[in-house]
C-alpha cells in the first residue's frame, strides 16, 4: 500500500510538472505575438493618449511574461533540468544595463538608482549571462517594489583572488540594497520558499507569486553561493551573495 502511494504522488508530481511547462509555453508563444504588436505599433503614429494606453498594455504584457517565465523556471527546477552556461561576461556591461532597463522609474517615484563596480574589475569572467541578468533583474524589481523613496544601489566588489593552474579566480560580492520597508527577522526565513510571500498584505498590496526570490536562490546554490539577507523593518534590505568566477583571459571594455 505503501508503494502504490509513493508511485502515485511521484506520478501525481510529475504530472504537475508536465502541466506546468506545456502550459507556460503555450501562453508565451501568444504573449510573444503580443509584445511584437506592441513593438510594431510604437512605430506608428499615435496621439498622446494612445501613447500612453500603448505602453500601459506593454508593461503589463512584460509582466504577465516575467510571471510565466517564473512558473516555466520552477517546474524546470522541481524537475532537476536547470542548466547554466559559461561564456565571457563582461560584468560592468552587464550591471549598466541592468541599471538602465529601470532608468524610467527615477521618473515616476522618487528613488535614485545607483551603480558601484569595483575599479579592480577590469576582466569578464565565465558565468551565464542570461541567469545573472535574472538574477539581479529580481532583486532590482524587488527592491523598487517595496521601496517608495530613497535610493537603491546596485553594488559589484572583488573580495578575493586565488590562482590554480595559472587561471585567475575571483571570488565576488553581488548586492543590492534599498531603503524601503524592510523585513523582519521572522519573515525573512519565508522569503526563499516557493509560493510564500513575507505575509498576506505584501502579497494583496504589491502581488506577485512568490517564486522569483526561491528561483533565484536555486540558481545562485547552481553556481556555488547563497543568497543572503541583512534587513530591519523600516530600515531596508540589502540582498547578497558571493560567487567564485574564472576570469576569460582577457580585460574587457567597461564603456557602454
Amino acid at each position: 500500500i505503501a508503494e502504490a502511494a509513493r508511485k502515485e504522488a511521484e506520478s501525481s508530481a510529475q504530472a504537475k510538472i508536465t502541466f506546468l511547462t506545456h502550459m507556460s509555453h503555450e501562453i508565451r508563444t501568444p504573449m510573444n505575438g503580443v509584445l511584437g504588436m506592441t513593438e510594431a505599433l510604437n512605430f506608428t503614429n499615435l496621439n498622446q493618449e494612445q501613447s500612453e494606453l500603448l505602453e500601459t498594455l506593454e508593461g503589463s504584457a512584460r509582466h504577465l511574461l516575467a510571471l510565466l517565465n517564473d512558473v516555466l523556471d520552477f517546474s524546470k527546477m522541481d524537475a532537476g533540468k536547470l542548466t547554466l552556461e559559461s561564456v565571457p561576461v563582461n560584468f560592468n556591461l552587464l550591471a549598466k544595463n541592468v541599471i538602465k532597463s529601470f532608468k524610467h522609474i527615477e521618473k515616476q517615484q522618487d528613488i535614485e538608482l545607483v551603480l558601484t563596480i569595483d575599479d579592480d574589475i577590469t576582466h569578464s569572467y565565465f558565468s551565464d549571462p542570461t541567469r545573472l541578468n535574472q538574477i539581479l533583474n529580481n532583486l532590482m524589481s524587488n527592491a523598487i517594489k517595496f521601496t517608495e523613496q530613497g535610493t537603491i544601489t546596485l553594488t559589484i566588489e572583488k573580495l578575493a583572488q586565488a590562482v590554480d593552474k595559472q587561471d585567475n579566480f575571483d571570488t565576488i560580492r553581488i548586492a543590492v540594497c534599498d531603503t524601503g520597508i524592510g523585513i523582519s527577522p521572522s519573515k525573512q526565513q519565508q522569503l526563499f520558499t516557493p509560493f510564500i510571500q513575507a505575509d498576506r498584505d505584501t502579497t494583496r498590496k504589491f502581488g506577485g507569486t512568490g517564486l522569483g526570490l526561491s528561483i533565484c536562490q536555486e540558481i545562485v546554490k547552481a553556481m556555488g553561493g547563497k543568497i543572503k539577507i541583512r534587513s530591519q523593518e523600516d530600515q531596508g534590505s540589502t540582498f547578497y551573495f558571493d560567487l567564485t568566477f574564472k576570469e576569460a583571459g582577457f580585460e574587457c571594455d567597461t564603456e557602454d
